[in-house]
């Protein structure tokens, strides 16, 4: 970037006619500089990302940069459908880092009604236009948290890595691992091939429908298998990254401090909904590619094709499987942050969205990490909403510890500012039993 070389000698927009994504992650750019790059980018493109850009002193502002993108590009005047999706990420402290940090904030939604439909200004520079925070950044009126709780379905489902070690011959290892990469694409393809039939079966008699007719746009427009197949396999290493590096729970930590109005907290296995027809719109999903395909997650155990119930494994003891507690990653991340954090929340929800999953029931048992957490998190004083989806799946009877001995009934019993409680589980598809009857236990 030295003497502010164009962006446009760096990137040769002129020759990607079918360019769909566009991003810039934590460069220094000019204001007019970049502008005039995004004035190039050819009409295929659905969505941008300019995270973390720093704008050179003296060579614009991040509010006239918005401004800019607002009024000079033309993106006003598109149709609906073919709007451009922008992912505006800023830090959220002093300590401005070239890469996210746990104090990064999400101004998806705001830059783009800003630049849409006319809302506020969501940024504001300082003197030195690296020092920029969102604007009113203590009390920008956040008062939920959606967490996805359904992790990207793993394309080594055997969970061999490409580098393990071998003892196989150079050649062997190589058409070894061709074989499986091909039959990884092959996986992939047939899961976009049943997610875009269940969409297009949904549209049937809807036709006239406004948000139907963008998810009819975006089927005749989709990426290839291939592309949507390497850019899925990115997002998958970032997410393993986040998990790993336990980056998702310092940044819950730091949104129960840097958003007083934050009072409801959802954990969801079902925020991607269906292709094109998302739960909740959350930063990744909003980050998507116009037309991007994949095999939808629906996170926590679901029943089987043939099959009315889903598998759970015992918590804890010789059984247990530390591998599939995973499934509830962010159940367990949410239970031990509200649990040790100060902070206001008032509404917790566990929602399985009637997809017959839930919490693993064998998770609150008493002896858990789990059920200790989930104790100190509900009687915390304030928490009047609870919404507590339960797993049951393939029972053993004998295993109902956490109700005839009264483990949920005690940790509920701490709940004393309760003002609304909802309790389901998959029992109702689960009627055969040659042992108990749950209402011996409810």
């Amino acid at each position: 970037m030295r003497d502010y070389g164009s962006l446009f000698d760096l990137f040769p927009l002129d020759a990607w006619p079918k360019l769909r994504h566009f991003g810039l992650f934590g460069m220094q750019v000019t204001q007019e500089n970049l502008i005039s790059s995004l004035r190039q980018l050819p009409s295929t493109v659905r969505s941008i990302d300019l995270s973390f850009l720093a704008i050179l002193e003296g060579q614009g502002t991040h509010e006239g940069t918005l401004t800019d993108i607002r009024d000079k590009l033309g993106w006003r005047s598109l149709p609906l459908e073919k709007r451009i999706s922008i992912r505006y990420l800023v830090h959220g402290g002093p300590c401005q880092r070239p890469s996210p940090s746990p104090s990064y904030i999400c101004l998806n939604k705001e830059v783009e009604e800003y630049v849409y439909e006319d809302g506020p200004l969501p940024v504001e520079s300082s003197r030195h236009p690296r020092d920029y925070n969102a604007r009113n950044a203590e009390g920008m009126g956040v008062k939920e948290v959606i967490w996805d709780d359904a992790i990207l379905i793993p394309l080594k489902r055997d969970g061999r890595q490409v580098d393990d070690y071998s003892d196989e011959s150079e050649e062997e290892e190589c058409e070894e691992k061709n074989n499986e990469a091909r039959k990884c694409f092959a996986w992939y393809t047939r899961g976009c091939k049943r997610n875009i039939k269940a969409a297009k079966d949904r549209m049937v008699g809807q036709m006239s429908r406004p948000d139907t007719v963008s998810k009819q746009h975006q089927l005749e427009n989709v990426m290839s298998y291939r592309d949507s197949f390497e850019y899925y396999k990115v997002l998958g290493s970032q997410q393993r990254y986040i998990i790993a590096s336990k980056t998702d729970e310092d940044i819950f930590r730091h949104a129960l401090q840097q958003f007083p109005k934050l009072k409801r907290v959802i954990v969801t296995p079902a925020a991607h909904g269906y292709l094109f027809e998302p739960l909740y719109k959350t930063p990744m999903i909003r980050s998507f590619p116009y037309g991007f395909i994949y095999p939808v997650p629906r996170g926590w155990p679901n029943s089987w094709p043939r099959r009315h119930w889903a598998f759970v494994m015992p918590w804890i003891g010789d059984e247990a499987i530390d591998e599939d507690k995973t499934q509830w990653h962010g159940f367990r991340i949410v239970t031990k942050v509200l649990a040790e954090e100060n902070h206001k929340i008032t509404e917790l929800i566990f929602d399985d969205y009637q997809l017959n999953t839930g919490i693993s029931h064998f998770a609150l048992n008493r002896g858990t990490e789990e059920y200790t957490n989930f104790c100190d998190m509900v009687k915390r004083p304030g928490l009047q909403k609870l919404q507590l989806s339960l797993l049951v799946g393939l029972y053993i009877g004998e295993e109902y510890e956490i109700y005839d001995q009264g483990y949920l009934h005690d940790a509920l019993f701490e709940a004393t500012d309760m003002r609304h409680f909802s309790f389901h589980t998959d029992f109702g598809t689960n009627r055969c039993s040659w042992i108990v009857d749950m209402h011996q236990y409810t």
